[in-house]
């Protein structure tokens, strides 16, 4: 799709109205109920101050959060101020016009190229579509060219727990390399890397390589250049009450 999407035409609100998040999803569009169902993306509807104004049910599903009790809620209860503030730069560059406004983020611990559209026209929204990277990296020819920047700011669930050089190695894991071509490329020894992928296993709760390597797709690591693996651990956002 180009420009921005045609949502159903909602009822002129009054004042009062205008000034409250709209807590209804658009219906009865096939083109929204597509994106919104079908699509196999993670789907936020979002004002200018990044209040969430409608949630996917995959979306809702990936923060963890009952669909029917997202909408009013800003992406800074849930992420973090400076996460927040990120996306409401690329929300109002979309709302000023601006095609193609993606960057990489990790929302939850799964890296997704998010990408925002002006919603609707003379109505501050945008519409953010997330795709998981790691159906990019499955599949190149889907991929955005050129790669979207990774985000500043990033959620990374889980992995958050890691060390940078856990979460280096469990990129290399998700690739598939054997311990001793990791240590070759981490410059560690064979039984370093061994020590590091136990401690992977008790934080990530995986029981071997295998369920690593799975933990390592299913986050999107393996989309991720290895030199941004270090600047991802860095980015990691702290939610804070709104």
């Amino acid at each position: 799709m180009c420009g921005e999407l045609s949502l159903p035409s909602q009822p002129r609100a009054t004042p009062h109205e205008d000034s409250m998040p709209s807590t209804a999803a658009p219906t009865g569009d096939v083109t929204w109920d597509t994106l919104n169902a079908d699509a196999g993306a993670f789907i936020l509807l979002l004002d200018d101050a990044a209040t969430i104004l409608h949630a996917s049910p995959s979306a809702a599903a990936l923060l963890r959060v009952d669909a029917a009790t997202l909408a009013g809620r800003t992406l800074a209860s849930i992420f973090g101020r400076e996460f927040a503030q990120e996306r409401v730069e690329l929300i109002n560059r979309a709302c000023n016009g601006e095609n193609r406004v993606r960057v990489r983020g990790m929302l939850m611990g799964v890296l997704c190229t998010e990408s925002y559209r002006a919603a609707a026209p003379r109505r501050r929204e945008a519409l953010m579509v997330a795709r998981p990277c790691g159906l990019e990296a499955d599949v190149p020819e889907i991929a955005a060219d050129p790669p979207a920047p990774l985000a500043h700011s990033n959620h990374l669930g889980p992995l958050a727990a890691l060390t940078e050089r856990e979460l280096e190695l469990l990129h290399h894991l998700g690739h598939g390399r054997t311990s001793d071509e990791i240590a070759a490329m981490m410059h560690r020894s064979t039984r370093t890397v061994e020590w590091h992928r136990a401690s992977l296993g008790r934080k990530l709760h995986c029981d071997n390589r295998v369920q690593l390597a799975r933990h390592a797709t299913r986050a999107g690591l393996t989309a991720l250049e290895l030199s941004l693996i270090r600047a991802l651990h860095r980015s990691n956002a702290q939610p804070v009450a709104s």
